[in-house]
């Protein structure tokens, strides 16, 4: 069975907890900054891909998950063979935590000697004899132990929740929206819409909650834009009109909402609708469009004047450009073309006491990080962190707050800590201001006190 074809948040609605099973490239799939590009498939190829199937597996429930099945050694074909550095396994099974899992299971003990998965390696090779994945998993056994109940049932912190849309997805597969590199139909449109979003608030250092548009709009808009003061849906295709209404009541209590390419355009039953787009938001985005255009290569993008958007060398939108027209927004960005310079690439409205922000195209990492970094210039109270390392925090069940520090590097770094911290692993307190060493593929997991 195709699990990209189950709708995770209704088939996990009756049970008790949400499994997945997030398999991931290693070695250099696993670098910051990324080095391959591989996004999210079957498997995660960088290390925010990584932490989205993570995040998509505590969206099932909102709620803590457990992981059935990850890398052992090696997983994949016969020609494909890389287990992962020192280090690299127990800083996955730590970001998995770190983002809401309750148990880490590994395919599997002993590697099998027949069969399609020969090469799908165990805990223990084909020998059976323990070696150094062994020893790796043995550790995490260790550390976990001694962390003990502080790191069960972790609530994962969100600085941006991002709405996900099976039926949207789904309406991709039948007709997507995006060519392929063959000039064929992608029908991973969907995620590749989904992805560069999540991949630009990753690089910008925030935190995401991956929230089914189904929970979302569940819930009273005032209290989503008090909890998730700034909301992404992009590529929310398919869509009732009281989705739609909710997206808008969500902006007018003061929530930020940021619409991106195909959000809005058909209605409940994936029949295009004969709105102004983006349907029913046209007027309080103050943009709308009535053409649209795939694109072959990217567009290099450029900031007006007076644009609070800081755009770095290289940022562009790819794949996608909407026909964007202001109608009372501000331009955030407009494309640097002899023709789709006449259009906005990004737009910003004052709607009620929020706002809304229509992104035209696909953006490029360099255009997503810088996107994000304005939408939330003072999410990340540990200020700038050294290449390479990433910080994320959670909330335990007793209420103590728990830091994660992954150095994703070969390079031995030091993150200056901002508030007083024991250090749960080696049971070390450090003070504000101490500086707390990484080594290559390292962990900390730091309890502020």
């Amino acid at each position: 069975m195709d699990a990209g074809r189950l709708a995770d948040d209704d088939l996990t609605r009756r049970l008790d907890v949400a499994t997945g099973n997030p398999y991931y490239g290693m070695q250099d799939a696993l670098a910051l900054p990324a080095q391959r590009g591989g996004g999210q498939n079957w498997a995660s190829q960088d290390t925010w891909a990584f932490y989205r199937a993570a995040d998509r597996m505590y969206s099932s429930r909102q709620e803590p998950f457990l992981v059935t099945e990850t890398n052992a050694q090696a997983i994949g074909p016969s020609w494909v063979n890389q287990p992962g550095y020192d280090g690299q396994w127990r800083q996955a099974a730590w970001a998995l935590v770190a983002r809401g899992a309750s148990m880490v299971e590994y395919w599997h003990w002993r590697t099998l000697v027949f069969g399609g998965e020969t090469y799908w390696g165990g805990v223990l090779p084909h020998s059976g004899r323990p070696g150094r994945t062994y020893r790796e998993i043995a550790r995490i056994g260790v550390e976990l132990e001694r962390a003990g109940d502080l790191v069960a049932n972790l609530t994962p912190d969100a600085d941006v929740a991002m709405l996900y849309s099976h039926p949207s997805k789904w309406a991709m597969i039948a007709q997507p929206a995006l060519a392929a590199s063959d000039g064929g139909p992608d029908g991973r449109s969907y995620e590749a819409i989904f992805d560069a979003f999540y991949r630009g608030a990753f690089d910008a250092g925030l935190q995401t909650r991956v929230l089914h548009a189904g929970q979302a709009v569940a819930e009273d808009p005032a209290e989503m834009a008090n909890r998730h003061p700034v909301l992404v849906a992009a590529g929310l295709y398919v869509a009732d009109d009281a989705t739609l209404d909710w997206l808008a009541a969500y902006a007018g209590a003061g929530g930020h909402l940021v619409l991106g390419p195909r959000s809005c355009y058909a209605d409940h039953e994936a029949r295009a609708r004969r709105d102004v787009q983006p349907a029913r938001l046209a007027d309080a985005a103050g943009a709308w469009y009535d053409e649209f255009s795939n694109l072959d290569a990217e567009l290099p993008l450029q900031a007006p004047d007076g644009s609070p958007l800081t755009l770095p060398e290289g940022a562009a939108g790819t794949r996608w450009a909407d026909g964007l027209h202001t109608d009372g927004a501000d331009v955030l960005a407009a494309y640097d073309h002899p023709h789709f310079g006449r259009f906005a690439a990004v737009t910003t409205h004052r709607h009620g006491q929020g706002r809304i922000t229509y992104v035209g195209t696909i953006p490029n990492p360099a255009l997503g990080e810088s996107l994000f970094r304005w939408l939330l210039p003072d999410a990340e109270p540990w200020g700038l962190l050294p290449t390479g390392v990433t910080c994320t925090g959670a909330t335990a069940t007793d209420g103590r707050r728990v830091r994660f520090l992954h150095n994703w590097t070969w390079q031995e770094t030091t993150v200056t800590i901002p508030v007083a911290v024991r250090d749960v692993l080696d049971d070390i307190g450090h003070e504000p201001g101490a500086q707390v060493r990484l080594g290559p593929w390292d962990v900390r997991v730091l309890l502020e006190t």
